[in-house]
């Protein structure tokens, strides 16, 4: 762009932006000057042409003839065609600019809540049972309609009660929680291992069993080869695996369920602890993420393998209704009436 002469044509802009656009020169920006002012910013010609431009807008009139005709004439030699100086960021109002952003579907969580959203319980029991001569504490929360745990408290003192000691002695707590909706399309997992868990006036390493439903699992079409080896996993315990033009399907039922939650996960989240208490804290912080769970596979998947060939597993569904009265546990929060396995 030109530059403009200070001595005729910079003064007569000045003046029709502000008569004609009735504004201050404040409202231009910081690097507006007034004339008089020995210095030429080349800002100032963009800054007065968009306002120019405004008024012939706001107005639908030119500028008078006869008042700085060279103005009009460089203003439509110079400015673009179809140029609209009120949207000068072609990002706004989309998602580059952060558009919508708020609207992505997060698991709320508190500032003022050091807990994270799996640590916290709504209306739960706690119950204690003797394992291997060791007090153990469960804490319960009811489940949701149409959800349940694949396995009950019973089920999961008699696979406890046949690991090693050193196993037992690395946790102390057994958290069976019922995830949000949100937090199941978001965090779905079949449990979790907890290094400390504090709640109420009991505190620990826990063990975590979260309730499921029937519903259908979906997998993206990206499949790497840890999510192969799952795959084998789930169909090792009983679930159906079919392909979808999304992807894939996993179809669920309350016996594979209890495989993998029982069989599996409570093994594997066992073999988490028993990683973590056999380490260092530096030599866990150096541990990759694959490492440690490469480590509790093998881990769960030895176990199950020994205690299968003692003949411990696996076993029946165990409903005892007068442990469940006795523990103020509704029956079906660990069982659907469609599983025939209850003995």
């Amino acid at each position: 762009m030109a530059k403009l002469a200070e001595s005729d044509l910079l003064p007569g802009l000045v003046r029709q932006a502000l008569q004609l656009g009735g504004r201050t020169a404040p409202e231009f920006g910081s690097g507006f000057v007034l004339p008089g002012d020995s210095r030429i910013l080349h800002t100032i010609e963009s800054k007065l042409i968009a306002a120019l431009h405004l008024t012939r807008i706001h107005n639908a009139s030119p500028v008078p003839s006869g008042q700085n005709e060279s103005v009009t004439k460089f203003l439509d030699n110079h400015m673009r065609p179809g140029w609209n100086p009120t949207r000068r960021n072609r990002n706004i109002g989309t998602k580059a600019q952060g558009y919508g952003s708020n609207n992505k579907l997060t698991i709320p969580e508190s500032w003022h809540q050091p807990k994270r959203f799996y640590e916290n319980l709504n209306a739960f029991k706690v119950i204690t049972r003797t394992i291997a001569e060791r007090d153990f504490h469960f804490f319960i929360e009811p489940t949701k309609p149409d959800w349940f745990y694949p396995c009950t408290v019973d089920d999961i003192c008699k696979v406890l009660s046949h690991c090693p000691p050193e196993a037992l002695a690395a946790f102390d707590l057994i958290v069976m929680r019922q995830p949000t909706r949100k937090q199941r399309i978001l965090s779905p997992v079949w449990g979790r291992a907890i290094f400390f868990f504090d709640i109420n006036q009991y505190s620990g390493p826990a063990i975590v069993i979260e309730a499921q439903d029937l519903s259908p699992i979906g997998w993206g079409k990206s499949i790497d080869p840890e999510l192969t080896r799952e795959l084998e996993r789930l169909r090792r315990d009983g679930h159906e695996v079919r392909n979808t033009r999304r992807g894939l399907e996993i179809r669920v039922t309350p016996t594979s369920l209890r495989n993998t939650a029982l069989y599996r996960t409570l093994l594997h989240e066992l073999g988490h602890h028993v990683d973590y208490q056999r380490s260092t804290e530096d030599e866990w912080d150096q541990k990759t993420r694959t490492e440690k769970e490469d480590y509790a596979h093998k881990y769960a998947l030895e176990a199950y393998t020994l205690l299968a060939k003692q003949g411990v597993l696996p076993f029946d569904l165990i409903i005892d209704e007068q442990s469940l009265q006795s523990d103020d546990l509704n029956r079906d929060w660990f069982y659907l009436p469609e599983d025939d396995q209850a003995t």
